[in-house]
């Protein structure tokens, strides 16, 4: 994506907008959109949200996103070049010696137990039964088998609407995506998820296969907890004091 950001930059300042008004317009937090300016992709999520942001921000400024990324795509890494065999003829001769060494160990070794073992048979009486002693492994029961495997909770998210997302996997630090009207997007795990949703009222949110209904209005900023946490029980109340 060399001169991406470059392309954004200089057409954000033709038009004389700051990025604090694209974050505002966008959602797209500010170390973000300077990250895309400066072309450190690093600091980006990565794959489709990354892709997003990009988008936005062209959609944003007036520009075509497919047709900026088409002419800007990311360049694969070079491939290292392979290390020189003589580079490499000294460690694989150091291996075989290693291996030659632990072979005759290993041959030794059993030369040595097969002699002991015979020396032991010779010296048991004749006709003599040898006594084996059973090992008893218990079984795991299959429901403490199935506690042990963790449950993977589902997420889909159909946009009808423009809006953006805040979203936290489990203990994992939050990211925002971008979601235009059509678009899905479907992730997992086993601890859950919080949302914080900017339009409510432009989103379907089903969450282990199960629609979630109406969230709100358009525009309105509502957040989820998925799956919900379970409440406590209700305190007693405190006996009224007698007169």
């Amino acid at each position: 994506m060399k001169g991406l950001g470059k392309v954004l930059r200089e057409e954000r300042q033709r038009q004389g907008v700051t990025l604090e008004e694209v974050s505002r317009a966008t959602r797209i937090r500010l170390p973000f959109l300077r990250a895309i300016e400066e072309e450190n992709l690093e600091a980006l999520p990565p794959g489709i949200v990354r892709k997003g942001f990009i988008e936005a921000y062209a959609r944003f400024l007036g520009l075509d996103p497919v047709k900026l990324l088409g002419e800007h795509k990311e360049e694969p890494p070079p491939l290292p070049s392979p290390p020189s065999t003589a580079h490499m003829r000294r460690p694989y001769l150091l291996i075989l010696s290693l291996a030659l060494l632990v072979l005759c160990g290993v041959v030794l070794l059993c030369l040595h137990w097969k002699g002991k073992k015979m020396g032991s048979a010779t010296s048991s009486p004749e006709g003599g039964p040898t006594a084996v002693r059973a090992i008893e492994v218990p079984l795991q029961p299959r429901a403490e088998a199935m506690r042990s495997s963790g449950t993977e909770h589902t997420l889909l998210i159909e946009a009808s609407q423009l809006t953006w997302i805040e979203i936290r996997k489990g203990d994992a630090p939050p990211y925002d995506i971008t979601l235009y009207p059509g678009e899905r997007y479907k992730i997992s795990d086993p601890k859950g998820f919080t949302l914080k949703i900017g339009n409510a009222g432009g989103v379907r949110i089903f969450f282990d296969g199960k629609d979630l209904g109406r969230l709100g209005e358009s525009g309105e900023v509502k957040r989820l907890v998925l799956p919900e946490r379970p409440k406590g029980p209700p305190r007693p109340s405190l006996p009224e004091p007698s007169p």
